[in-house]
């Protein structure tokens, strides 16, 4: 007999023990002695129930208590079909890969995984199995990927497999997170307690105290919302005890650009106080800013930092070339070029004109100043003169020592 009248004749007997089963809907009643019956329940209106009666798919009817079941596992029209015709596809692998396609045309999973399960038992390299059941071939092996993972040392964690380093730095953000919401809800709280006769001491008090980095986004946004100086001076101080990279950031952002002088002079002290090359690199690429202002703001930072080796940039930075609109008396909105090229004039259309300016940075001189305790005011050629002059001088000595 052929394999498509084999297929027939298993389609004709699933069909008749469907038949013969009256698509009843079967469900798992399982007994609290660990066994099973399977089949439709007989009594389904008694009330109060004292007893089941199930009759099971031969036909037989189980009766007991209720106090015998434990649980009843409810079966689909599907899953009842498929006890009924699973026994009617042959124990190879043809008939089990044809029983694995009628259970996902049928939305059964798990009975699916049963018949590709059985497959590979019955050929182990058999490629459709291996794949539908999540395997791949890996270091020249069938292997499932969860188990590759595991044996490289992977977690499966928030949804993906991660290394454990991974895993340690996702909590730990998570907490710091955390922590800082947490800190953005105490420090709203004191900031209105501060409006509370009652509760204003109590308030200064727990603001003075801060001293924890997560704390640092919720000051910097009490430094950017708020109007009054003196918690804003507070804050910078706050943030100069805590100088985290995070609260370090955000005191060379306000010594930069706030727009009150004495906040700005708050924050350089701050850095200054504990000086670092990190930090002084962070002003260094502001001598070259368009923005006149920042070039200067820079620049006294970095004469109070007492870093010598910024000298060449701050003396590149002496006089600035800035190009703005004619009409313009704002500075700051300059472009800026370098060089001291001399005062000049572009065209932009028939009615912009642009203008080029070379502008004296008295800033940048006080720090060469407080630098290097010399004073070519704004004479580059004699700043780098004497520079390379020293620059000669270190090298005999370093060759002599």
């Amino acid at each position: 007999m052929g394999y498509r009248c084999c297929h027939l004749v298993r389609l004709l007997t699933a069909g008749l023990c469907a038949l013969a089963a009256g698509f009843a809907r079967a469900d798992i009643y399982v007994l609290a002695n660990g066994g099973q019956v399977r089949g439709e329940l007989v009594n389904p209106g008694e009330s109060p129930r004292k007893q089941f009666i199930v009759r099971t798919d031969q036909g037989a009817t189980v009766t007991f208590d209720r106090e015998q079941l434990k649980q009843i596992v409810p079966q689909s029209p599907a899953e009842a079909e498929y006890e009924n015709i699973r026994p009617t596809f042959p124990d190879t692998i043809d008939g089990q890969w044809e029983l694995a396609e009628w259970c996902l045309k049928n939305s059964l999973a798990k009975q699916r995984n049963l018949a590709l399960e059985r497959i590979i038992e019955l050929n182990p390299d058999h490629k459709q199995a291996r794949m539908a059941l999540g395997y791949s071939f890996l270091d020249g092996k069938w292997m499932r990927r969860d188990q590759w993972h595991k044996e490289h040392g992977y977690v499966y964690y928030d949804g993906d497999w991660r290394l454990p380093q991974e895993i340690e730095l996702m909590k730990s953000r998570r907490e710091v997170e955390q922590a800082e919401r947490t800190w953005f809800v105490n420090v709203r709280k004191w900031l209105k307690w501060l409006d509370d006769p009652g509760r204003a001491k109590e308030a200064e008090e727990s603001l003075r105290g801060i001293n924890d980095p997560a704390a640092v986004p919720a000051l910097l946004q009490v430094l950017k919302n708020e109007n009054n100086r003196e918690l804003r001076s507070l804050v910078v101080q706050l943030l100069g005890r805590i100088y985290s990279p995070v609260a370090i950031n955000g005191l060379v952002d306000y010594a930069l650009g706030d727009a009150d002088p004495e906040i700005r002079a708050s924050c350089v002290d701050e850095l200054a106080a504990k000086p670092h090359p990190d930090i002084t690199a962070k002003f260094v690429p502001f001598l070259r800013n368009r923005d006149n202002a920042k070039v200067n703001r820079a620049a006294l930072a970095l004469g109070k930092m007492g870093d010598k080796t910024v000298v060449r940039p701050l003396i590149d930075s002496l006089v600035t070339t800035h190009s703005f609109q004619a009409g313009s008396a704002n500075p700051n909105s300059m472009s800026a070029g370098f060089g001291s090229n001399g005062s000049g004039g572009l065209s932009m259309g028939s009615s912009a004109r642009i203008v080029r300016r070379d502008i004296q940075n008295q800033q940048v001189l006080d720090a060469l100043v407080a630098l290097t305790r010399q004073n070519f005011e704004f004479d580059e050629v004699a700043w780098r003169t004497w520079q390379a002059a020293q620059n000669k001088a270190a090298k005999v000595n370093a060759r002599r020592d």
